[in-house]
């Protein structure tokens, strides 16, 4: 209480609250006690954007020490509106990002880990020469985060990140094309990747099993956005895999949301309902259009019939 109390009197004053919150976290003792003060500093200071943002990055740190991150998670959801709050500028909201991201993959939250790297590299569009190789480092561990992660299949958003597309320029070539081959190929292209680069992925800690999984995935995925109806011997073709195996993939792509389909196992076909767009470009904006179309012609049309019956009952 009676921290808390000269902390409000010195809410004010920046540097007073760096220095505090620099000689709390250096201690080695108490430290759940220290983490308790850190967060109702926290609160206390709403009025004083600087100074909060000093506290959270320390209350971030202090949390990860004590195993006590998952414990900070209301803070955490409100980064993005507190950092607008703040009106913080990107270099802060950047080294906040990593922070936190940081912090995460610590504490054994991998998809969070990702999700905070990925604000963190954000941060960087737009960003000079010297910036964007300063990003290099993150921007070769989100790409082998995402490969890696079993729930990312959606790699478009990563290869318009400028810090991604700069490691073409920093001497990590092979890793910029690997995510191409991931955001567009199928499992062929992957073999031609490896064939062409045959350590790159021991090198960069990704199990060849793994990655040849996601992709013949990937590739069940790009078939089925193309066809209303495939065949099992079209899709054992295209996963490289024997056709007797083609129904127990077609179950983990549905598990994994990445197809909405049936399986018609006379016919050997896969019936495809819906299916997950691996881009999201021009000819993705096109089919969303012809959709929409469709469907407020079938309203018009809906509502046509609802006038001509309603005339029909008046008269």
């Amino acid at each position: 209480y009676i921290v808390c109390s000269l902390v409000q009197r010195a809410q004010s004053d920046a540097a007073v609250i760096d220095e505090f919150v620099s000689k709390l976290t250096a201690g080695s003792t108490h430290q759940m006690l220290r983490l308790k003060i850190l967060s109702s500093v926290f609160s206390i200071l709403e009025a004083h954007p600087k100074s909060q943002l000093t506290v959270l990055s320390a209350l971030v740190s202090q949390a990860t020490k004590t195993g006590q991150f998952h414990n900070i998670s209301s803070q955490l959801e409100r980064v993005d509106s507190l950092l607008e709050g703040w009106k913080a500028d990107k270099a802060d909201a950047r080294k906040l990002h990593l922070v936190i991201s940081q912090a995460a993959k610590q504490a054994d939250k991998p998809l969070q880990a990702h999700e905070f790297l990925l604000k963190h590299l954000s941060t960087f569009q737009g960003g000079s020469k010297a910036e964007l190789d300063q990003a290099s480092g993150a921007a070769k561990d989100v790409v082998v985060d995402a490969i890696a992660q079993p729930t990312v299949f959606h790699f478009d958003k990563y290869l318009q990140l400028d810090a991604v597309r700069h490691l073409e320029n920093g001497g990590e070539k092979a890793v910029l094309g690997l995510l191409g081959v991931f955001a567009r190929e199928d499992v062929a292209g992957l073999a031609a990747f490896e064939k062409a680069n045959p350590n790159l992925l021991k090198t960069l800690g990704l199990e060849q099993s793994a990655c040849m999984e996601k992709m013949r995935l990937l590739s069940l995925c790009s078939l089925a956005s193309k066809e209303e109806e495939v065949g099992y011997s079209q899709l054992a073709s295209k996963m490289d895999v024997p056709e007797a195996e083609v129904e127990r993939w077609v179950i983990k792509a549905i598990s994994a949301k990445l197809i909405d389909a049936k399986m018609d196992q006379l016919r050997r076909v896969v019936i495809v309902k819906g299916s997950t767009d691996r881009e999201f470009g021009q000819a993705q904006w096109g089919k969303l259009h012809g959709k929409l179309s469709a469907w407020e012609t079938n309203v018009q049309q809906l509502l046509e019939v609802i006038r001509t019956a309603r005339t029909s009952v008046e008269q």
